[in-house]
């Protein structure tokens, strides 16, 4: 009973990574084609909100998290670029690219970025 209950729980793990992994993909591409805060006061508070949760993901110790975090800042950056001037995205990006133990793949997405 107690391995089925821990293999349950590495399958549900594994499921809400997944999750995850394609919400921060979605919510950029999201971001970079539609337009939610048109005409409402919130909108910096919109903009900012997912900026720093995508921000909060791009600094995960799992590859995939990140790379996909990246990739959502990416999309988010096309349409609300002057976030990307922050010096909080700067320093995100010269850390990947600057770190010999970065993975090849999420350099690469930083310069498509």
């Amino acid at each position: 009973a107690v391995v089925s209950t821990q293999s349950t729980g590495v399958e549900s793990l594994a499921a809400e990574k997944q999750r995850v992994v394609r919400s921060l993909f979605t919510v950029g591409l999201l971001c970079q084609h539609f337009e939610f805060d048109k005409g409402k006061n919130h909108a910096a508070t919109i903009q900012l909100q997912v900026y720093e949760i995508l921000m909060f993901f791009a600094g995960f110790s799992d590859e995939e998290i990140r790379q996909n975090a990246i990739a959502g800042l990416g999309f988010f950056f096309i349409r609300h670029d002057r976030l990307m001037l922050k010096e909080e995205s700067k320093e995100l990006y010269m850390e990947i690219l600057k770190g010999f133990d970065s993975p090849v793949k999420l350099k690469w997405r930083v310069l498509k970025n």
